[in-house]
């Protein structure tokens, strides 16, 4: 194997690389698919459809969950 580029790695991790590993249509299938496993949860739960806290372990810089989980109405962390 050769390196393609010779620069020390600690180059590479300088700045942060924000990237998005599946496309717009897949973020919005995926945004969907929790929209509708979240709210067909919280109405198992609690009798009705709420904004419930999260603990995503497969977030980004880019979330998947629905737009209603931004923090103000639920806790929602990430890795």
């Amino acid at each position: 194997f050769e390196r393609l580029n010779s620069a020390p790695d600690e180059r590479f991790y300088d700045s942060p690389k924000l990237v998005e590993h599946i496309d717009a249509p897949a973020c919005a299938a995926m945004k969907a698919y929790y929209g509708r496993e979240l709210s067909q949860l919280s109405r198992r739960l609690y009798g009705t459809d709420r904004t419930l806290d999260v603990l995503d372990l497969c977030s980004s810089w880019v979330s998947h969950l629905p737009d209603a989980y931004d923090g103000k109405s639920s806790r929602v962390a990430g890795l």
